[in-house]
Order: structure tokens, then C-alpha cells, then sequence
């Protein structure tokens, strides 16, 4: 289980629920590891699934 976590993601004052959310979502495992595509800048993580 993948859980996404932003309580403590600094600015969220452009929406209310953003930093009040906690997103999970199943991930399969691949040879018992799990494997995460990321794209990272400055202001942003992406996380393939």
C-alpha cells in the first residue's frame, strides 16, 4: 500500500483540503520490490503508479 502524505507540504492556501489529505492506493510488487517511476523539479514530485 502506497499511502501519499502532504499534511506538511508548506503552502497549500489554495485549497483547503489540499494539505488535509492522506491519499493511499494499492501498488503491485514486482520480484517482491516495489518499483516507483518519479519526476522531480522544484515545485513538484510525480509518482507513476
Amino acid at each position: 500500500m502506497l499511502t501519499l502524505d502532504r499534511t506538511h507540504s508548506g503552502n497549500a492556501g489554495f485549497h483547503p483540503m489540499f494539505a488535509r489529505s492522506l491519499e493511499t492506493a494499492r501498488v503491485p510488487l514486482r520480484d517482491e520490490q516495489l518499483q516507483l517511476p518519479l519526476l522531480a523539479d522544484k515545485s513538484v514530485v510525480d509518482v507513476s503508479v
